[in-house]
């Protein structure tokens, strides 16, 4: 035992006594080199230089500056035990500082309590404690929430470095909030021994605190601290001229760093002056026509950082030229964050003007800098004269036709309103008995469709014959379709190909028409496709989104009576246009078959 715990056994005493037992402890000895203790020891400057580094890049919002602290394979861990907080490599710690801190911090100060540091040089470790103040820009702030809060914490960092003492192997962050009233905030430029008075609430030590005053230099208020002197001069003050000729002085350098967070949804169509529209699409690239048109009505200015790279369009690019409507979202220069929807439409409206585009602005929704709208289905629309509706079994009655005079809805007498009515309530009935036919159809699916390997089945989101407004009331309606496929396997939805809507489509008119029968919808018979530039994209359906604005996109949903008005106009406009094109319609109706062949869809 005596051997296990490191020590020798027992030795006689003089003359071969046995009465007095003297321990010799084992002495180990390590000649050390100097190449040796370089790589184990951890110096206190070497710690210090490293967190001061660590602030001022946050302070500069500089993401790549912070993860070059870190080695290849370091670790930041935000939040402990949480594996959404924790970062593995320097690739992933720079995205995250990118992603999360880079343009929701403004008015950043940093103070390293240096005398609270324990260090342990051996194992390459230090605990060091810092304070940090700034303000907080929260991108889903909504109802009583503000968009901007500031943010006051005391920090723990647990620092492993890597075995030359260059880099941070690990950094593990602990923090306690110091936001609610009960809480004392020092002054961060406050010396080291007073600010250790004021942690352990010395008295005399806060109110000993020098006072930092910050006074506005144009109209004399003084504030409390540097975050409200900021606030005065963005605002402009009572007078509104504060800061408008010193504002570079007063500038924090993560304010003139931050990108811009004017995030808008533009709700545009293609039939503005200089292009033919009417399916048509803008003449080139949707992204780089709203890319020049933003620089021409909002110049950067030198030295502001680049715009986000976040141009989002709801329609794919391929669907995009037969789309009544688009709903763009992109960020706008800082220059217009200060400018409102309504302006913002009229500045690129005016831009695409100059520009000769087609692309015309109908309205401008801002968003929150975070917001996202996703698309939830499309509807696809095709506008058919009543006439080829009614197909060659039904009589038309007195109601005029295509190529007779036009006649205004409060022209008709009364009975050729009655008959129009009785035509449109006979095309509605057949739509949705057509709708009943494929639903059962497909309802088979559901089951079968793995084990027999056909295809997912369809689910209508809509499907309906639309009156038209105007002249076109009496001649035309529109039938809408909306569908989307059901993943069996998945239990998702997914979106459907442009050719199977031009399927159902065709089919549609078919069946309304009386060329094919109830057998043939049911076995899923083909039918010669409806001519592509005579279908459009009527909207793309954008509900959630709209639900959570409280503001319409594109849809009939929160709609103003401002935006019903634009988009009335823009759309009667748009049915004439795809009203020149019945020719191919009648064409393709006049080839339809009494009778067609059987075949799977």
């Amino acid at each position: 035992p005596a051997l296990l715990a490191g020590r020798r056994p027992p030795v006689q005493g003089p003359g071969g006594c046995r009465g007095i037992l003297r321990w010799r402890p084992v002495v180990h000895s390590v000649v050390a080199t100097e190449a040796d203790v370089a790589l184990v020891c951890l110096t206190r400057d070497a710690v210090i230089a490293a967190v001061q580094e660590y602030g001022a890049a946050w302070i500069a919002q500089d993401a790549s500056r912070i993860a070059r602290l870190f080695a290849e394979d370091g670790v930041y861990i935000e939040r402990i035990l949480d594996k959404g907080g924790t970062f593995r490599g320097r690739g992933a710690i720079e995205e995250y500082w990118r992603r999360q801190i880079l343009g929701k911090q403004s008015n950043i100060r940093f103070r390293h309590v240096v005398g609270d540091m324990v260090l342990d040089s051996e194992q390459r470790r230090a605990v060091v404690k810092w304070l940090a103040e700034f303000d907080n820009f929260r991108p889903d702030a909504h109802g009583d929430r503000p968009a901007e809060k500031q943010v006051r914490f005391v920090q723990m960092a647990i620092l492993h470095f890597t075995p030359d003492c260059k880099h941070i192997s690990h950094l593990e962050e602990y923090e306690r909030s110091c936001e609610k009233k009960r809480y004392r905030w020092p002054a961060l430029d406050s010396p080291e021994d007073q600010l250790q008075r004021m942690f352990r609430m010395e008295p005399g030590s806060w109110d000993d605190s020098p006072a930092l005053r910050c006074l506005c230099e144009q109209c004399g208020e003084e504030f409390g601290s540097r975050n409200d002197l900021f606030r005065h001069l963005r605002t402009g003050g009572p007078s509104g001229q504060c800061g408008t000729d010193t504002w570079g002085k007063y500038e924090p350098p993560s304010g003139t760093n931050r990108p811009s967070r004017r995030n808008v949804a533009l709700t545009v169509s293609y039939l503005g002056a200089g292009g033919g529209g009417g399916g048509d699409g803008p003449d080139e690239a949707l992204e780089q026509l709203v890319a020049r048109a933003v620089q021409s009505a909002f110049p950067s200015q030198p030295g502001e950082p680049p715009m986000r790279q976040t141009f989002r369009s709801a329609v794919a690019a391929e669907r995009a030229p037969k789309a009544l409507v688009n709903v763009v979202t992109l960020f706008l220069p800082r220059e217009a964050e200060v400018v409102d929807d309504e302006a913002v439409t009229i500045a690129l409206n005016a831009a695409f003007e100059t520009q000769g585009s087609n692309v015309k602005v109908l309205w401008c929704t801002g968003l929150k800098p975070a917001f996202r709208p996703r698309v939830f289905f499309e509807r696809f629309e095709v506008v058919v004269p009543y006439d080829l509706l009614l197909g060659p079994g039904i009589t038309s009655g007195d109601i005029p036709g295509v190529g007779r005079p036009a006649k205004e809805w409060a022209t008709l007498s009364g009975e050729d309103r009655k008959q129009h009515l009785q035509e449109l309530s006979h095309v509605r009935r057949r739509v949705v008995a057509y709708r009943e036919l494929v639903d059962r159809r497909e309802g088979g699916r559901r089951a079968g469709a793995m084990v027999s390997g056909r295809q997912d089945p369809l689910r209508f989101h809509h499907l309906q014959a639309q009156v038209l407004v105007g002249p076109m009331q009496v001649h035309y309606v529109a039938l809408s379709l909306a569908l989307r496929r059901r993943s069996v396997s998945q239990g998702s939805f997914s979106v459907v190909s442009f050719e199977d809507l031009r399927g159902i489509l065709s089919q549609t008119i078919a069946w309304i028409r009386g060329n094919i029968g109830e057998d043939d919808v049911l076995q899923g018979v083909l039918v010669p496709k409806v001519p592509a530039e005579c279908i459009y994209l009527g909207e793309p359906r954008m509900d959630k989104a709209e639900m959570l604005l409280g503001r319409s996109l594109c849809g009939v949903m929160c709609m103003t009576p401002e935006q019903a008005s634009v988009l009335g106009a823009h759309t009667a406009e748009f049915h004439q246009r795809m009203a020149a094109k019945e020719d191919k319609l009648r064409s393709w109706a006049a080839a339809l078959p009494v009778k067609a062949t059987p075949a799977k869809m």
